[in-house]
């Protein structure tokens, strides 16, 4: 095993900055062992980390050999910030430092190939992980003052010396001195007593920072502290140390620059400083900030409560407002009437008691969060005219009112103290509060067919207001119900371990980050979007959700199960859900309450670069399905069922029509135009329609063979229809123009509490052969008391008057002879939402046809299972698809008490296997073939429109120098458009490399049915994100993410010579064997492929120039075509080459150079 052995000698406040890089490392290389090196008196700094713990003897020691008690084995590791003098003249004291600090060491020792760090969109902040034992009160308006007294060069002005002159003038501030005051005040506190972890959170506590630069600056460095102000004072080295974008530094050299910062400071002064992130703080001249309070419901186990603390901890991490925030409830709702805004988490459930009408009274802004969306509606559950906006924790949301916003979700940023180590079996997690359509028992057989051993962990925590609600549904707690069924479910190799703990959010993304998937199959109907999955994505591992509405949100990301297998969803929804991440950083939810704010006149308004994004229409193919018009037929519900589910195919376009006679037919289909239609055929119902009508119609014909048996089947022939769909999953399919399809269960939630006296419940049309005489005698011979329910509706094809129907309702009538046996019948005709809320409210459905039918499958157990009730049947022919239900639920085999106990854990597996997802997909795969396409991974994506190729594009083996930047501004806007928030953190001038790529890998991939991309090093990639966006599916390579380019290329499952385009922005520079990595982009390419690559560029350019610190070199003309070329065997230049560049106009890190293309394409064979 590979072992890090990380030192750091020097100051305290060098141990703690420190912290930040470890974490990134153990992350970022989860099975390399990792010990730590420092002075005994900083070691209490690192064990939060849980990692082992060295003392160094010495100190100060700024090599990089080993130390004595490096390990020989190890790889030693010196992160002291001035390692390496040019990083720290470029850095200073950042992450940045630490981060080329460690990457230069692992290319001293050639490991670079294997262990190099990435710098993260958004500095890492230091976490002291872990509660103090009592919480330290801090007054208002406070400011943290490092007031120690080191004497040295760096140093030349005291604070302890103005003390006592900076408590004057300030008396309305209080100062938090971390050195024993050289004077007394009432608004002086000595702090010297406390450790830095104490004085860390004495920080959290202040609005702002009097430092000196040294321990205790480290240690106020936390994510709450990012953007408030701060001032390094009598700082005398000509580095500014602590200077970067997100947290903008005052430098005072004297008490004039002091006393100006702090005044600055004062509510009561004309200025204030306001930050507008990520652009370094300016003065607003006239305001101040807007002061507002956030209210929360009171503290409960509940999941708004949680949602609305994760709110408030995004919301704090602006710099242009002061939020201050108070929980209430019915019996604390004193609101106090002194701010200028309110933000309200207001729910209807939770906030019940709160009389919105009243809310006008207060003063200024009233908003609130919304929860509970509905898709696009935000007032499914909230009153629309009671708030001045409407803050929809639903990224997806899109209406035409104003008032509403559509905020990303509040996730945490939180670094797991564990990393996540590859366990031998997979650890499949999911949780939730125990409510009806969490899905659990769904996730433990999704795990069953997919894995021969498992564990699934389950977490049920109580929840306040949903405890009692529940408890009727089955007679006990919910959560105990849940537990049991899913144990009940699990094959012999799956383990469930079942846990009640409610944890706190660090806890649960702890939890969440030690599985290998966390997924999430809820089938519940309830508005809102899913707070259980910001905790999964904050944990950083692969994720999969069902097609629920309540992951709407993540649907966009992550294709949803079925469409992908839990086995895809681990290979490779991480780097989906690390965008979800970026997109959906807390800063990105502060900086979208500025733009409300802004737009109620409460900031001053900040321009922002908005690009339209234009939604293409769809060109989904449309099928035709045609039914007949006979209403009360199971048939006729038969084609009204599967064309209400296959309407939500993402693939296809579905019409549904019925027709009497081919005249209605031929008007519909001139009307429609379909690709191919469909016929709910049954001989009985549609007799008009015969083999000159169908092959009238040269597109493909799909007949559904209702009364299907194996033998039917094998003799079907082409004479009306070209494929027959036959809805038996029990099929084999011999017959090449026969298709076994699956069954439909609809959705439905069963709230219905279990009945108090047995009840037993069936259903069909009266006819002699459907077994219900059977049932009464049955149930009569288990038990004394019980109810019987039949609905026995009237069939309008062969019995209009309902003559079988009253007659079978007779016989059983006649067959009662207990006192205690109830029997209710009715003939009415019911709805299907009707009849799933009557099998609902039984104890039991029953279904006992005579055994000799065996022609076709009986649609009346998909209503059965759609309740989740337990089921009996009979071994009927037209039940053998639920045969494999096990234990077994026919009365052949089981009695009728022994089903009832065993509950519907027999039954979850076609839950998963005949779900509406499920049979959308077996269709569209059927369609497909049909058809004649490849399935596109883009068919589930939104397609956004985009211009294939910029028009007057003459080559594409050139420089992107400021021509190109006016030629290719489109594209820059496209990608604004479509990554708005990956490219706001971009370095304007160097979008063009994103946008050459973005336009030229389109040109390509939009030129194929299917291709196959790769991207080297996609970690914030605008133009891999954009083309995701644009509905691509991309394979992606990143050091940050899995891999480098040279450990997938030797990985068993890469298949070379596989990939239709492959592209990589500016990433050939940073790599030191850059042939090696040119020969194996080369190699992957399949014949006629096209790599797509840009570099940093300078024609001038001579070993030993000065160059960008994370560059090896920078490329010239006589590089690409004389030394890269040669090595790319098979492969051409697709153009002769412009990459004249004189007057290079790109400058970064003092260096002078611009970006040059470089395409090649291989040789078709």
């Amino acid at each position: 095993m590979t072992h890090f052995f990380i030192h750091n000698s020097f100051h305290s406040g060098d141990v703690i900055l420190t912290k930040a890089v470890i974490q990134a490392a153990r992350i970022s290389f989860p099975r390399v062992k990792i010990t730590l090196e420092c002075v005994e008196k900083s070691a209490y700094l690192w064990q939060d980390l849980k990692l082992p713990i060295s003392l160094y003897q010495g100190k100060e020691y700024q090599g990089t050999e080993r130390t004595p008690n490096c390990p020989n084995d190890a790889i030693f590791i010196n992160m002291w910030f001035g390692v390496f003098n040019d990083i720290f003249n470029l850095y200073g004291m950042t992450y940045q430092n630490n981060v080329h600090t460690f990457n230069r060491q692992m290319y001293q020792q050639n490991l670079n190939h294997k262990y190099l760090l990435t710098i993260p969109i958004y500095t890492p902040t230091i976490a002291f992980f872990g509660q103090l034992e009592k919480e330290i009160e801090v007054r208002e308006n406070s400011i943290l003052v490092e007031n120690g007294e080191v004497f040295s060069n760096q140093n030349y002005f005291y604070l302890n010396e103005h003390l006592k002159q900076i408590a004057a003038d300030f008396p309305t501030l209080n100062f938090y001195c971390s050195g024993q005051p050289k004077f007394a005040a009432a608004n002086i506190f000595d702090c010297s007593g406390m450790n830095l972890k104490e004085l860390s959170q004495v920080g959290d506590r202040c609005i702002a920072f009097l430092m000196k630069g040294s321990a205790v600056n480290a240690a106020s460095q936390t994510e709450i502290n990012r953007y408030k102000p701060r001032c390094i004072v009598g700082w005398d080295l000509p580095v500014q140390l602590w200077e970067n974008l997100e947290n903008p530094v005052v430098y005072a050299k004297n008490y004039a620059e002091v006393k100006a910062f702090i005044s600055s400071l004062v509510a009561s002064e004309q200025t204030a400083f306001v930050l507008a992130l990520p652009q370094p703080a300016t003065v607003v001249e006239g305001t101040k900030k807007p002061r507002g309070l956030f209210l929360n419901t009171e503290k409960a186990n509940c999941s708004i409560y949680e949602s609305g603390k994760m709110a408030y901890q995004c919301l704090l991490l602006s710099g242009k407002y002061d939020l201050h925030y108070l929980e209430i409830s019915e019996n604390a709702a004193e609101i106090p009437n002194n701010y200028e805004f309110y933000i309200f988490n207001y729910h209807h459930v939770t906030m019940s008691w709160l009389n919105t009408k009243r809310v006008s009274l207060l003063p200024g802004l009233k908003v609130t969060l919304v929860l509970e969306t509905l898709t696009n509606n935000p007032f499914g559950f909230c009153p629309a005219d009671d708030f001045d906006a409407y803050l929809a924790l639903d990224p997806t949301m899109n209406v035409e009112d104003k008032r509403v916003y559509a905020f990303p979700r509040p996730l945490e940023v939180y670094t797991p103290v564990n990393p996540y180590r590859e366990s031998s079996i997979p650890v499949i997690g999911t949780f939730g509060f125990a409510t009806i359509g969490k899905g659990f028992e769904l996730v433990v057989d999704a795990v069953n067919k997919e894995f021969e051993k498992a564990i699934v962990k389950i977490n049920i925590p109580a929840s306040t207001y949903s405890e009692d609600r529940h408890w009727t549904l089955h007679k006990k707690h919910y959560a105990d119900y849940l537990s049991e069924l899913c144990k009940k479910v699990a094959k012999k190799g799956v383990e469930v371990v079942i846990t009640n703990e409610f944890m706190t959010k660090d806890q649960l993304i702890e939890w969440c980050s030690q599985n290998t998937l966390n997924c999430f199959l809820y089938n519940r109907n309830q508005a809102g979007i899913s707070a259980t999955t910001d905790q999964a994505i904050s944990s950083g591992r692969p994720l999969a959700i069902s097609t629920n509405e309540t992951f709407r949100h993540i649907h966009h990301y992550i294709k949803p199960y079925p469409f992908q297998s839990l086995k895809d969803a681990i290979a490779s929804s991480e780097p989906q859900v690390k965008q979800m991440q970026t997109d959906w950083h807390p800063q990105n939810f502060a900086t979208k309450f500025e733009e409300v704010l802004e737009d109620f006149g409460m900031l001053p308004k900040t321009e922002r670069k908005t690009v339209q994004i234009q939604v293409a229409e769809s060109s989904k193919p449309t099928i035709l399905i045609v039914s007949h018009k006979q209403k009360q037929c199971g048939i006729y519900q038969y084609g009204l069922n599967i064309t209400e589910a296959l309407q939500k195919s993402s693939r296809y376009s579905f019409a549904y029509a019925e027709c009497s006679n081919y005249a209605e037919l031929k008007n519909v289909v001139s009307q429609i135009n379909p690709a191919a239609i469909i016929y709910n055929y049954y001989l009985a119902t549609m007799p008009w329609l015969r083999q000159e009508v169908t092959r009238q119609y040269k597109i493909p014909q799909l007949g559904i063979m209702h009364e299907v048996t194996q033998d039917e089947a094998d003799k079907a022939t082409l004479e009306m229809f070209d494929y027959h769909l036959c809805p038996d999953p029990t099929l084999i399919e011999n017959n090449p123009i026969v298709f076994k399809t699956k069954r439909l269960i609809s959705p439905y939630i069963n709230s219905q509490d279990i009945p108090d006296i047995v009840t037993v419940g069936s259903f069909g049309f009266g006819f002699s052969d459907k077994g219900f005489e059977r049932l009464v005698m049955l149930v009569q011979e288990e038990f004394d008391r019980a109810k019987i329910v039949l609905h026995l509706p009237f069939n309008n094809v062969v019995e209009q008057q309902g003559q079988f129907a009253k007659a079978t309702a007779e016989n059983c009538r006649k067959l009662i002879s207990k006192p205690g046996i109830q029997l209710a019948i009715n003939h009415e005709f019911l709805s299907k939402q009707q009849l799933l809320h009557f099998l609902a409210s039984n104890t039991l459905n029953a279904f006992f046809y005579d055994s000799h039918k065996d022609r076709g499958i009986s649609s009346v157990l998909e209503h059965a299972l759609a309740v989740q009730r337990p089921l009996a049947i009979n071994k009927c022919g037209m039940y053998r698809h639920v045969f494999s239900a096990n234990p077994s639920i026919c009365i052949e085999d089981s009695s009728l008490k022994q089903i009832i106990d065993n509950g519907i854990a027999p039954l979850v597996p076609f839950y998963n296997e005949w779900s509406e997802a499920n049979f959308i997909l077996d269709y569209e795969q059927i369609l497909d073939r049909v058809l004649g396409q490849e399935r596109s991974d883009r068919s589930n994506l939104p397609q956004l429109s985009f211009t294939v190729g910029l028009p007057n594009v003459t080559s594409l083996n050139r420089i992107l120098d400021d021509a190109a930047r006016s030629q290719y501004e489109p594209v820059i806007n496209q990608l604004f458009a479509l990554v708005p928030e990956m490219m706001a953190r971009k370095i304007p001038e160097a979008n063009i490399q994103q946008a050459f790529i973005l336009d030229t890998a389109h040109k390509f991939a939009s030129q194929l049915v299917k291709p196959k991309i790769l991207c080297v090093g996609s970690h914030e990639d605008s133009a891999a994100a954009a083309l995701k966006q644009l509905g691509y599916h991309l394979e992606e390579i990143d050091p940050a993410i899995n891999c480098d380019l040279n450990v997938y290329f030797h990985k068993p499952s890469t298949i070379k010579g596989s990939y239709d385009i492959i592209f990589s922005t500016s990433v050939v520079e940073h790599v030191q064997d850059d042939e090696l990595f040119m020969t194996q982009i080369a190699e992957l390419l399949a014949p006629g492929g096209t790599a797509i690559l840009t570099c940093d560029y300078n024609d001038q350019y001579k070993v030993g120039d000065r160059i960008p610190v994370v560059d090896f070199r920078l490329y010239t003309q006589k590089d690409l075509r004389h030394r890269i070329l040669p090595l790319l065997k098979n492969c051409r230049l697709p153009d002769v080459p412009q990459w004249d560049c004189p007057n290079p106009d790109f400058i970064y890190e003092g260096c002078r150079y611009t970006f040059a293309t470089f395409v090649f394409q291989k040789n078709k064979l």
